[in-house]
């Protein structure tokens, strides 16, 4: 097999005084052998909302859309379905989905009623710990699907806590996709429980719609050949570095950890680092090493390395343009999530005022234009649904994927179904043009 790893350098050489430059890592999963081989089994948790807001259409349709995911199940795969309103309850342990589970799991579904607040953390936490005691630690994609419509009113809401527990969860192995229903439910805690699991976030505007992204998730888990991949970075000592757009990762002296999760078959990721150069770097050859490390199919150990030199020299030239652009843009995203957070507080100012010091404290991003063309639509005036979009669009900026733009694509056939808002029609187009020019899909 070919090595996944690619890595590009945006520059030929790297100053060792006021030294910057964009180091892109291209990480491909392997290509599932054949369609008739074995899939690697799900171990899955539906954390379902059904507090009172749920009540009519909207819980009808969620508990129609998990019956489905569980009728999808095969006997190696595992599932349970956890309910919050005031309290979380386990609707039904994990078990293993035999003919005879999964009948007794649709019907416990059934019974589901709304009522009640919105326990959103306790539903997710309890979720975890059915998928931990599932299996007893046999190989399997673990994933939590999250479903609500609205705030998180009884017990942890603040996102700064609750998603660095949803990274802990990832780095055990377990990840988060969240579903945001309709318009009460908060994006920004949706947001960065999907982004510190290392899953997928959903804006769904129609209750019937959900049992579509639902499907189209477990799709995506079904054709997974790498799971707890994990990419490592080791750099020269008075290199300094960041990772482009603030993803989840944990740092060790010079060494940079960044959690992948489960990669679907043939998917390719990027991910960027900023270097820049410190007061100790002299001129010469230094090397990046690059590791990546996973489960495969066979749940066998999977591991792919490479060594790529970095030249620090006084000159330097531009060689991969494209790609300090393109981590402009994911830097872009990244602060915009910021302020639109303190947007949507109607803070106006601090919003505008953070792209703009953003700009000026960054112009090796500034001078592509990109944070100009965000003061001018913070500006304007956004209408609260085109937020969650603009979140959305900025969080899949930072985590996209090739399963990204299959999302979007399913977005906007509903939306042109349902005779959408012409504005979202065309940012949803142009968000699929960049997503197919960058994994040069079409």
């Amino acid at each position: 097999m070919t090595n996944p790893l690619t890595v590009t350098m945006s520059r030929s050489t790297l100053p060792a005084v006021g030294g910057e430059g964009i180091v892109g890592i291209t990480v491909t999963a392997p290509v599932r052998r054949s369609k008739a081989q074995s899939r690697m089994p799900c171990n899955i948790a539906v954390a379902l909302d059904v507090s009172s807001s749920m009540r009519g259409a909207k819980i009808t349709h969620g508990k129609a859309a998990a019956q489905k995911i569980v009728a999808r199940l095969e006997s190696q795969d595992y599932c349970a379905v956890v309910t919050f309103s005031h309290e979380s309850a386990v609707l039904m342990p994990s078990a293993a989905m035999t003919e005879s589970g999964r009948a007794a799991l649709i019907a416990e579904i059934e019974k589901t009623e709304a009522r009640g607040s919105t326990a959103l953390y306790d539903g997710w936490r309890d979720a975890v710990a059915c998928i931990e005691h599932a299996t007893n630690g046999a190989p399997a994609i673990q994933r939590v699907f999250l479903l609500t419509d609205g705030e998180a009113n009884t017990g942890p809401s603040n996102p700064e806590y609750i998603a660095p527990l949803v990274a802990i969860a990832q780095q055990r192995g377990i990840s988060t996709s969240t579903f945001g229903l309709g318009e009460g439910y908060n994006e920004q805690l949706l947001g960065m429980m999907a982004s510190a699991g290392e899953g997928n976030t959903y804006f769904i505007a129609d209750a019937d719609n959900i049992d579509t992204y639902f499907g189209q998730e477990l799709n995506q888990l079904y054709t997974t050949t790498v799971r707890n991949a994990q990419l490592s970075i080791t750099l020269p000592e008075s290199v300094a570095c960041t990772v482009v757009g603030n993803r989840n990762h944990s740092r060790c002296e010079n060494r940079i950890d960044i959690p992948l999760g489960a990669m679907l078959s043939g998917e390719s990721r990027q991910l960027i680092l900023y270097l820049s150069s410190t007061a100790n770097l002299t001129d010469g050859v230094y090397a990046i090493a690059v590791g990546l490390a996973g489960v495969d199919e066979q749940s066998a150990p999977f591991l792919a390395t490479c060594h790529v030199p970095l030249i620090v020299a006084p000159q330097s030239d531009i060689i991969a343009e494209d790609l300090e652009r393109r981590a402009a843009l994911i830097d872009k995203a990244a602060i915009v999530a910021d302020a639109l957070a303190l947007h949507q507080k109607r803070d106006y100012a601090g919003a505008l005022a953070l792209i703009a010091e953003r700009k000026q404290a960054f112009p090796f991003y500034a001078r592509f234009g990109v944070y100009d063309e965000e003061l001018v639509r913070f500006r304007g005036r956004i209408q609260r649904h085109s937020m969650k979009r603009m979140r959305m669009h900025s969080n899949d900026m930072v985590n996209s994927s090739p399963a990204t733009l299959e999302k979007y694509r399913t977005m906007l056939r509903i939306l042109r179904k349902k005779g959408g808002p012409a504005e979202e029609i065309v940012l949803l187009e142009e968000q699929i043009l960049a997503l197919e020019e960058k994994y040069n899909l079409q």
